[in-house]
């Protein structure tokens, strides 16, 4: 889980982004901005819901 909030977090400045700026720019640090307009190192709504399973299936036992 701590894994995917920081690639999360890493990648969400160029998401939806194409391959070749990708390749121009490699992601190499915690950046804000990008389409959502986040500051640096926060994530994306994907670990969000992500984080909310987690939770749930642990309140749920299963």
């Amino acid at each position: 889980m701590l894994g995917m909030a920081i690639g999360d977090a890493m990648g969400a400045h160029v998401e939806f982004r194409p391959r070749s700026f990708l390749e121009q720019d490699p992601v190499t640090d915690l950046m804000g901005g990008g389409t959502w307009g986040l500051k640096p190192g926060q994530w994306t709504d994907d670990t969000s819901m992500a984080l909310c399973l987690a939770i749930s299936l642990i309140v749920k036992q299963g």
